[in-house]
């Protein structure tokens, strides 16, 4: 101790009181300037790793609504079944919010052919004539739309008609709070060939893998 006195009391002889003072706090201060600059690089550093890693995971959920959909095509004996997600289009020059839906997820039979990508982006307002949409909103139902509906929706008959679609079964995928986030299309060529219970079955498990998608695109865990 005598010597580190000592040597203190030559250093301020030689380079003056300030100096020596200054050095001291520049010494005592080091650790924790390293600590705070091991911080800033890990903050830095921390959001980038995280977000790959997130979107390895939502990729991984995409594998997984797909394979539910081949399942529930098996399940549910149609010939396409398709999820199609509610998201926000922005708003009008009027301030008037657009919301859209688009079809994200779609598994074909065997000998078919996708249509899914076709339909982007489409206004939600073009879907509200249809009775069985109406139905499916206020009664929280999967509801049934036949190529030959005369309820004056041009797009969902649209739809039908150009796939050569007979019957549709559109369920409500609502997430934990209540809120309808998205649907689930089960087509059939022919006329539907399972109970209700089973498209809606598949309607609440998509809602468990929507939900967590959505957490982990949020930077959720």
């Amino acid at each position: 101790m005598e010597t580190v006195i000592a040597t203190i009391l030559l250093f301020v002889k030689q380079y003056g009181l300030p100096i020596v003072l200054l050095l001291l706090i520049l010494y005592w201060m080091k650790p924790k300037a390293d600590d705070l600059w091991d911080v800033v690089i890990e903050r830095a550093r921390g959001p980038t790793d995280h977000g790959h890693q997130d979107f390895d995971k939502i990729l991984e959920i995409d594998i997984d609504l797909n394979m539910l959909l081949v399942e529930a095509m098996h399940e549910a004996d149609s010939d396409y079944v398709t999820i199609w997600q509610f998201h926000n289009g922005a708003t009008s020059n009027g301030g008037i919010p657009f919301q859209r839906i688009s079809a994200t997820h779609q598994q074909v039979r065997s000998g078919l052919v996708g249509w899914g990508h076709d339909y982007q982006n489409l206004p939600t307002s073009l879907f509200v004539a249809c009775k069985a949409f109406r139905e499916m909103i206020s009664a929280h139902i999967c509801a049934k739309v036949c190529c030959d509906e005369r309820e004056g929706n041009e797009t969902m008959l649209g739809i039908l008609n150009t796939h050569n679609i007979q019957t549709m079964f559109v369920c409500p995928i609502r997430s934990s709070s209540g809120t309808l986030i998205a649907l689930i299309t089960f087509s059939y060529l022919g006329g539907d060939r399972s109970p209700t219970n089973i498209r809606c079955d598949y309607a609440a498990r998509a809602c468990v893998l929507l939900e967590l998608q959505a957490r982990l695109s949020k930077g959720g865990r």
